[in-house]
């Protein structure tokens, strides 16, 4: 296999530099004399100390409603969340730039900071249809190499009081969305069975998941938490948590590879335990709070240049990197 570049200097979590040799978009050999005996005509990236960790998920974007790529846009107060939801729907009306242009800049930037996966929760009202998740869709086959998308059909206007969004919730699974959303069933629908029963019945009849925002605190919330976790149970979707797919193969050269995923809403999974499980694992949340530099993946170096995971690695860097991009979402 001929090498087509050669990483040096990379600091692994337990602090050790070593060399990364990348052929045909993999990683080759990984070790501190890796790059020994390698042709020195192989174009050389170095990588100056930064830390070499796997990818990193963002479980909650909105490609459908990102502002790059336009004028800034103050952010609009709202007391609740329906006055906020109903705010962003006018903002939405005066956005000129495509979906497709402001969701490509954003994925290219995600790519630039080490981000290859993402959920993309896609608005679906009565308003604006299906034309937000087929803007999405378009933008997986054009920037699915950069960047592997998971789509959220998200009723973010309610369900029940905007009639007809089951049937474009149940349309938009048939086209290609990968999860069932859901928001505030009381807060926003004020009917917590008509809700959950509407979006659990398209989860069900698809076999595919679901993402629910809940907003709803207290008793109330406490409530929906047990409505949901019942309906789980009864249609046998706990396994059906959307979970990102794999990037790359869980073992090259006798590494061990998985992404990273940051806690997000998901029926049938518990919240991420952020406890450190080994030493080195706490020392690498710590070297993340010290902003310790990270070898990030750059668009003009193959994707899948910080996907290493070495051993068991549970997630450093939860706690102060977020990926970049805002919505007004």
């Amino acid at each position: 296999m001929t090498p087509s570049l050669v990483i040096e200097n990379a600091r692994t979590e337990a602090g050790a530099i070593v060399s990364l040799i990348l052929a045909n978009d993999r990683i080759a050999a990984i070790g501190p004399n890796a790059a020994a005996g390698i042709d020195p005509a192989v174009p050389r990236f170095d990588a100056a100390g930064g830390l070499l960790c796997h990818p990193f998920v963002d479980g909650h974007i909105h490609l459908d409603k990102t502002l790059i790529g336009l004028p800034f846009i103050p952010h609009i107060p709202g007391d609740t969340v329906a006055k906020r939801i109903e705010a962003e729907k006018s903002l939405r009306r005066t956005v000129s730039l495509s979906v497709e242009a402001r969701g490509g800049a954003l994925l290219e930037r995600l790519a630039a900071y080490g981000t290859l996966s993402v959920r993309s929760h896609v608005d679906i009202d009565t308003e604006v249809g299906l034309k937000g998740l087929e803007a999405v869709l378009s933008l997986k086959q054009s920037h699915g190499h950069l960047v592997d998308i998971q789509t959220v059909a998200f009723p973010q206007s309610g369900v029940l009081r905007d009639p007809g969004t089951a049937g474009l919730l149940d349309a938009a699974i048939a086209a290609g969305a990968d999860l069932v959303g859901g928001l505030d069933p009381a807060g926003i629908d004020n009917d917590v069975n008509g809700h959950l029963d509407a979006i659990f019945a398209v989860a069900s009849k698809y076999g595919v998941g679901l993402d629910i925002h809940l907003h709803d605190g207290g008793a109330l919330g406490a409530f929906e938490l047990r409505q949901i976790a019942d309906r789980t149970v009864a249609l046998g979707l706990g396994r059906k948590s959307g979970r990102q797919p794999r990037l790359l193969p869980r073992r090259v050269g006798g590494c061990r590879f998985r992404p990273h995923r940051r806690s997000t809403r998901q029926v049938g999974r518990s919240d991420h335990d952020q406890r450190p499980r080994t030493r080195a694992h706490a020392a690498s949340q710590a070297a993340c709070r010290r902003r310790r530099p990270v070898l990030l993946c750059q668009r003009q170096y193959p994707r899948r240049l910080v996907a290493l995971r070495q051993r068991r690695y549970a997630g450093a860097c939860r706690h102060s990197l977020r990926s970049p991009g805002s919505s007004f979402g």
